[in-house]
């Protein structure tokens, strides 16, 4: 019996490990499904633009989230300064030309007679 599980571990990691790995699906995989792995290239030193999560006020004053980070006009942030903050968005000035970050509509709406007492 012993003999029998030493040749099966032998087989299992004898085997190349492409070839493994290629036959494996997942499952939860949609039909149709491919992964595409960008070349790389000049874009790949590239960095993502900020990420605008949340927007805070107190009274006139103004906060926001970006990358998880809280931030307040006249902080430094990815290579950015932060400009203005509003109450629908954000405007950084880096090197260039400012950018704009709008908070995502959540897409939730309050029904007619919601909050009406």
């Amino acid at each position: 019996m012993s003999k029998l599980v030493s040749i099966l571990f032998a087989l299992l990691f004898a085997s190349p490990a492409g070839a493994v790995n290629d036959s494996l699906v997942d499952p939860t995989r949609p039909a149709g499904f491919s992964i595409v792995v960008p070349a790389a290239g000049p874009d790949q030193s590239r960095v993502a633009a900020p990420k605008l999560q949340a927007v805070f006020s107190i009274g006139s004053q103004y906060s926001a989230l970006i990358d998880g980070r809280r931030v307040h006009v006249g902080d430094q942030l990815a290579g950015y300064r932060v400009q203005a903050i509003g109450r629908g968005g954000v405007r950084l000035q880096g090197d260039g030309e400012p950018l704009v970050l709008r908070l995502a509509d959540s897409g939730i709406k309050k029904a007619s007679g919601e909050n009406k007492r």
